[in-house]
C-alpha cells in the first residue's frame, strides 16, 4: 500500500477510535440534520436546455428565436413560476469566480443592459431581478473532457458497434430537442427535461460510456470520472453560496448535470433537496 495512502487509512481509524471522546455534537449533528424540525438550506436545480443550442445543428425557426414576442411571454410565465419557489439566491451555469457576468447582472438591474437570448439572461437575471437580488452566483467548472478519446479508441479498435450507438444517440438527441423547442412552449420543455425519466436517461448514458475501454484502457472510465470532478466541484460551489440555514438556492444548469448534483445534495446531511417540478405548470 502506497504510504500516503497508509497514512490516510491511519488517519481514518484514528479519527473513528476517537469517537467517544470528541464533543457530542460533532456526530450527533447528522442525526439531527435528518430530523424533519431541523432548519437547513434548500437546494433545487431546473435542468435547462441551452437556448442558444451550443454544439447542435438544430433549425433555427422563429418560435426557436428566445428573444421573439411569443417566447418572451413564456419566459416571463417561467419566471412567474420559479418565483413560488423563494429563492434567497440564484447559481448560474458560469465559470466560478467570472466577474464579467456579475457586473452584467449589476448593469440589467440598473436597467443600462440588453438581455442577450441564452438562458442565464433570459431566466436567471430576470428572476433574480424580480426578487430585488443584489448579485447573482457563477458555479461552473470546467476540467479535461476529452469526448475525443473515446471516439478515437473505438475506431482504432473497429468498435463500430458502440461508435454506431454513439453516434445515432446523439443524432437523435439532438433531432428530438430541435422537435421538442420547435412544437412546444419553455414550459412545456423545461417539464419535459426534468421529468426523472429524463434525467435518469442521460445519467444512464454516462454510465454506458464508463464501460468503454480493454486491458489498461480506462478511456471511458476517464471520461466519466472527469465529468463526475466537474459536477462534484460545482457542488462545492453550490455549498460556497450558503451562508444561513434559511437560504433557498435555486440551480439553473444544463440538464445533464441534474442527476449528479441532486445524489450530492440528497448525501449531504446539511442540505435538503426540494423537485422543481412542482413549481413548473402545463
Amino acid at each position: 500500500m502506497p504510504i500516503a495512502e497508509t497514512k490516510f487509512c491511519l488517519l481514518l481509524v484514528g479519527m473513528i477510535s476517537m469517537q467517544s471522546s470528541l464533543p457530542r455534537i460533532a456526530f450527533a449533528q447528522p442525526k439531527l440534520f435528518k430530523g424533519a424540525s431541523a432548519a437547513m438550506p434548500v437546494v433545487a436545480i431546473l435542468g435547462v436546455y441551452h437556448f442558444t443550442n451550443p454544439g447542435l445543428d438544430v433549425v433555427k425557426t422563429q418560435i426557436d428565436d428566445h428573444l421573439s414576442d411569443k417566447r418572451q411571454k413564456e419566459i416571463h410565465e417561467l419566471v412567474d413560476c420559479l418565483k413560488k419557489f423563494q429563492p434567497t439566491k440564484v447559481a448560474i451555469e458560469v465559470p466560478f469566480g467570472n466577474k464579467k457576468i456579475i457586473e452584467d447582472y449589476h448593469h440589467f438591474f440598473a436597467g443600462s443592459y440588453t438581455l442577450r437570448a441564452n438562458e442565464t439572461d433570459q431566466v436567471a437575471f430576470r428572476l433574480a431581478k424580480a426578487l430585488n437580488h443584489p448579485t447573482v452566483y457563477p458555479i461552473d467548472w470546467h476540467g479535461r473532457f476529452d469526448f475525443g478519446a473515446v471516439m478515437r479508441f473505438l475506431q482504432e479498435n473497429n468498435d463500430f458497434q458502440k461508435l454506431g450507438w454513439i453516434q445515432s444517440s446523439l443524432q437523435h438527441i439532438a433531432q428530438y430537442q430541435d422537435s421538442l423547442i420547435q412544437s412546444s412552449t419553455v414550459m412545456k420543455i423545461l417539464l419535459e427535461t426534468n421529468k426523472p425519466e429524463s434525467i435518469e436517461a442521460g445519467h444512464q448514458a454516462y454510465m454506458e460510456l464508463a464501460k468503454i475501454g480493454k486491458d489498461s484502457v480506462y478511456v471511458g472510465a476517464d471520461l466519466v470520472a472527469d465529468w463526475y470532478e466537474r459536477n462534484l466541484k460545482i457542488f462545492q460551489n453550490i455549498t460556497r453560496m450558503i451562508d444561513s440555514d434559511k437560504d433557498r438556492i435555486l440551480v439553473i444548469i444544463g440538464a445533464g448535470h441534474v442527476r449528479w448534483l441532486q445524489h450530492y445534495v440528497e448525501e449531504t446531511p446539511s442540505l435538503k433537496w426540494e423537485g422543481v417540478l412542482q413549481y413548473l405548470k402545463e
